[in-house]
């Protein structure tokens, strides 16, 4: 049975546990932000994801097989309820645990967290860590992500932008590939921000012209310093995306593109036939933990200001 939190639910929760809230905070986090150097793909590659289970455990029988897998499965029940029940805490103090972290957090601090939280990224962590130094080194006054997911990759966006950043995001109800957010999460994304920053969250297609229009408007007349295209995952999708926001890009900006390594074919996932054919006529970065990975890859086209393309 799927249970659906209603926003009357929610505020309920809310409202029972506003006042013991108030009583408590989370600790600060004392070590300085360290923006380690850029990893190369190469690297990334040489670092497993997973560690292989201990020799001990090589030869198992029928029954111990179908033990792991229920391990597994209610491990990750466990994480996901409670994620859930982090939400009455973090409507009061998200803000504050941010902020915390881009001051105090390193870019490890700011995954733990993300990962931990009701948000985490729909991301490889050895990748979105590699693409996040990279966005914060350059400390992006405007920021554009199509496709939220769960927020997790809009949040770490929003860390590693600059103080007074813009940020755009742009998600599709009941998009194909994973968009749509329900309406009560808006509360919590408009929190990823600090108050310095502007956070506007678009629940719309990319794809119609009026669109693009509206993330003009927010602009005023700037460039995006980084562009996060993570929506359709179709050719058609990923290369409309491109072609009609990538011209919104400044000359030093970054785009990112989700999902480049090959997908199974029934998937629907076509990102990477349009990144091979992109990748040939600009500089770019390819950032794959594992190239024998079955999803994930993230690529990055270090030059905007497309035009033409």
């Amino acid at each position: 049975m799927r249970v659906e939190y209603s926003p009357g639910i929610l505020w309920a929760g809310l409202y029972s546990v506003s006042r013991a809230t108030r009583r408590w905070r989370l600790p600060e986090i004392d070590d300085p932000i360290q923006v380690v150097p850029f990893p190369t793909a190469e690297g990334l590659s040489r670092r497993p994801l997973i560690r292989p289970l201990p020799d001990t455990l090589g030869n198992l029988d029928g029954d111990g097989e179908k033990f792991l897998q229920r391990l597994e499965t209610e491990n990750n029940l466990m994480a996901r309820w409670n994620r859930v029940h982090q939400l009455p805490y973090l409507f009061f103090r998200l803000q504050d645990r941010i902020r915390q972290l881009r001051n105090h957090g390193t870019i490890s601090d700011w995954l733990d967290f993300a990962y931990g939280s009701p948000f985490p990224p729909g991301q490889i962590r050895a990748e979105i860590s590699a693409f996040i130094t990279l966005v914060a080194r350059r400390k992006p006054q405007t920021v554009l992500e199509i496709g939220a997911g769960e927020g997790g990759t809009l949040m770490l966006l929003a860390m590693a932008a600059a103080p007074e950043a813009t940020i755009i995001s742009v998600d599709l109800p009941h998009g194909a590939f994973g968009g749509g957010y329900p309406l009560w999460k808006a509360i919590y994304f408009r929190q990823f921000a600090i108050p310095s920053q502007r956070m506007h969250l678009l629940r719309v297609n990319s794809h119609v012209p009026t669109t693009v229009q509206r993330v003009r408007g927010i602009l005023a007349d700037r460039m995006l310093d980084v562009l996060f295209i993570d929506g359709d995952h179709t050719y058609r999708g990923v290369k409309a995306d491109w072609e009609m926001y990538g011209p919104l890009v400044a000359r030093e900006g970054l785009v990112g593109f989700h999902d480049i390594v090959q997908h199974p074919p029934e998937t629907g996932c076509e990102v990477h036939t349009f990144w091979r054919e992109l990748k040939v006529r600009h500089a770019h970065v390819e950032i794959v933990a594992d190239h024998e990975q079955a999803w994930g890859g993230i690529g990055v086209i270090e030059t905007g200001g497309i035009g033409s393309d």
